[in-house]
C-alpha cells in the first residue's frame, strides 16, 4: 500500500470552503475511505489512473475571537477569548495596527481570560469603529471582532495647552494645564528645545497645575517669542502655546 498526502488551501473539491483538506492513503485503482467530518466525495488524484478515490476531508475549524465589551473610550479594559488556533501556538492581539496583548493557545487551540487595554493612539479618530484582530504566529490563522471607539468624556479631538502667563523674563514661574492627551500617559513640556517640566495625564487625558520655570538659556535672543510645547510620550500628540521672552 502506498501513502500520499494532498493538501489544498481554499475551496476544496468536496465543497468545503476555506479549509485545509488532507487526503491520506490510497491504493492504486481502489477506493479508500477515510474518516472525515461526515462529508464524503470522489476525487481523482492528478496523474494517477484508475477509479476515483473516495475520501473524507480533515477540515480545520475557523478561528474565532470574542471580546467582553464591543465599545468604549481609550483606557477601557477588555477580556478576550479565542478558539480555532493551533495547539500551543502564540497569538498576537492587535487593536487596528497596535499590539495590545499576546496569548498562548492551549492544546485544543483555545485561549481565554486575556486582558487588554484599548490604546489612546487613535483617539483623534473617535468616534469610529476599529477591528481587534488575533493572529496565530505559527498557523497565521486570524479572527477579528469590531470595537466602537468612543471619545473619552472631556477629551477634545485636538490636544490643548494653556499657561498662566504669556510673557516675562527668564526665571518667571508659570502654571500649565492641558487636555486631549492619552489616558494616563507621561507628558514632556519644553520651552523651545529645553525640557522644563513633566506631567501625568489623568484618565480623561488632562493635566493641570503643573509648575515650570522659564529657563535662562535663551536670554541672548530676548525679546523674542518662543513656543512652550507639551508632548505625549505614548501617543505623540502635542499642543503648544506662545510665550514672549522679555529682558
Amino acid at each position: 500500500m502506498k501513502r500520499a498526502t494532498y493538501s489544498q488551501r481554499g475551496d476544496s473539491k468536496l465543497g468545503v470552503a476555506a479549509a485545509l483538506v488532507t487526503i491520506i492513503g490510497f491504493v492504486l485503482g481502489l477506493p479508500v475511505t477515510l474518516v472525515q467530518l461526515g462529508v464524503l466525495g470522489n476525487v481523482r488524484v492528478p496523474g494517477l489512473p484508475g477509479a476515483p478515490v473516495q475520501v473524507s476531508a480533515l477540515v480545520h475549524g475557523t478561528a474565532t475571537l470574542s471580546v467582553s465589551s464591543g465599545s468604549g473610550p481609550s483606557g477601557t479594559e477588555i477580556t478576550l477569548r479565542g478558539t480555532g488556533f493551533g495547539g500551543g501556538e502564540q497569538v498576537e492581539i492587535r487593536f487596528h495596527t497596535e499590539a495590545i496583548a499576546t496569548a498562548r493557545a492551549d492544546g485544543s487551540g483555545v485561549f481565554s481570560g486575556v486582558h487588554a487595554r484599548i490604546p489612546g493612539s487613535f483617539d483623534a479618530f473617535a468616534p469610529q469603529q476599529f477591528g481587534i484582530v488575533a493572529t496565530g504566529e505559527s498557523t497565521e490563522r486570524s479572527a477579528s471582532v469590531p470595537f466602537q471607539l468612543t471619545r473619552v468624556p472631556g477629551v477634545t479631538s485636538t490636544p490643548t495647552l494653556s499657561i498662566s502667563s504669556g510673557s516675562g523674563p527668564s526665571g518667571i514661574e508659570v502654571t500649565l494645564s492641558g487636555a486631549g492627551f492619552e489616558s494616563g500617559e507621561a507628558i514632556t513640556i519644553r520651552f523651545s528645545t529645553e525640557t522644563i517640566a513633566t506631567a501625568q495625564a489623568d484618565i480623561s487625558g488632562a493635566f493641570s497645575g503643573v509648575q515650570a520655570r522659564i529657563p535662562g538659556s535663551f536670554d541672548a535672543f530676548a525679546p523674542q517669542q518662543f513656543n512652550i510645547t507639551a508632548i505625549g510620550q505614548s501617543s505623540a500628540r502635542s499642543a503648544r502655546v506662545p510665550f514672549m521672552l522679555t529682558r
